[in-house]
């Protein structure tokens, strides 16, 4: 029996994927099994791409969704708003109050969660054997990279590089048009009592990636409590808060000793979508475009 032919014959079959290996993968080079090693240093295998996703983040909940995977995603928090799609799908608690028992009737076969407050329910659910990826993000690149994994994870590997693709061009243009503008920023995080975004935070990272300077990046903390004494004596050129602070900013021009800030006499005061900033996922890039906008010198001002 000649048995070179055979192999070419089955050569060309594995080739060609007619016959299983042991894996399964996908055009864009997603391979199962796979393990990965998620936002809490834990090695995470799954056998194939998940078909049922419960999202513990809002955050997250909208990567998956950027992806084209609202079908697979069974369940998120009351909070998870957007896309609108994402008010239909089942909803297993708060932020800080998921319910473990909704969480496992639903039969997932991922659960992306976030570290931090969600440490404990992480660790109940991993105790019932159930696949929890915890996804942590710290700055933009960290949320770039956040999208590659669930990818990944989810078979989606090429929509991911599609959607980081034209975030990353996105990003640049700021960066390549923003750079060193010397201004000022601070960013408030809460109004009574004031407290900032300081060195290492979401909002520092916007402010340097639009060009301008966090005055509070020499803090000892991510969000320090400060004084009106010591916004004052380190002049801010613009402010900018979220919407959800509990001050509305245009009110800080009746305030004693605001008047003396740059920013109130230049009339440089901006609001944000809390949403937009709070949440690390595909829409924090709107949030930088938008500081750009504000930070960008005026005529008056000199580079």
């Amino acid at each position: 029996m000649k048995i070179l032919p055979y192999l070419t014959v089955l050569i060309i079959l594995l080739a060609a994927g007619c016959i299983s290996s042991g894996t399964s993968q996908n055009q864009a080079g997603a391979v199962f099994p796979m393990t990965i090693t998620d936002g809490a240093g834990v090695n995470i295998t799954f056998n194939s791409a998940p078909t049922r996703i419960v999202s513990l983040a809002p955050s997250n909940t909208e990567i998956l969704f950027a992806l084209g995977l609202g079908e697979q995603v069974v369940g998120v928090t009351e909070y998870g708003d957007y896309p609108e799609e994402a008010l239909e799908k089942e909803k297993i608690g708060g932020f800080n109050t998921i319910s473990t028992e909704k969480v496992v009737a639903l039969n997932p076969g991922l659960i992306l969660a976030t570290g931090g407050v969600q440490a404990e329910v992480v660790e109940q659910l991993r105790g019932l054997n159930l696949p929890v990826v915890v996804i942590d993000s710290e700055n933009l690149e960290d949320i770039l990279s956040n999208i590659q994994l669930i990818g990944r994870i989810t078979w989606r590997t090429s929509e991911a590089q599609t959607l980081i693709k034209d975030l990353q061009k996105r990003i640049g243009a700021v960066r390549a048009k923003g750079k060193s503008t010397g201004v000022k920023v601070m960013y408030i995080v809460w109004g009574d009592p004031l407290m900032v975004a300081g060195p290492d935070s979401f909002a520092d990272d916007l402010i340097v990636k639009a060009g301008g300077v966090n005055i509070f990046a020499d803090a000892a903390t991510q969000y320090p409590t400060v004084t009106l004494e010591s916004v004052i004596s380190r002049d801010p050129e613009v402010i900018i808060a979220s919407d959800s602070i509990g001050l509305d900013l245009e009110d800080l021009k009746d305030l004693p000793g605001w008047q003396e800030t740059s920013a109130v006499q230049n009339g440089r005061l901006y609001t944000i979508d809390a949403d937009i900033i709070s949440r690390p996922g595909p829409r924090i890039v709107d949030a930088l475009e938008l500081f750009a906008g504000w930070i960008e010198p005026t005529d008056n001002e000199t580079l």
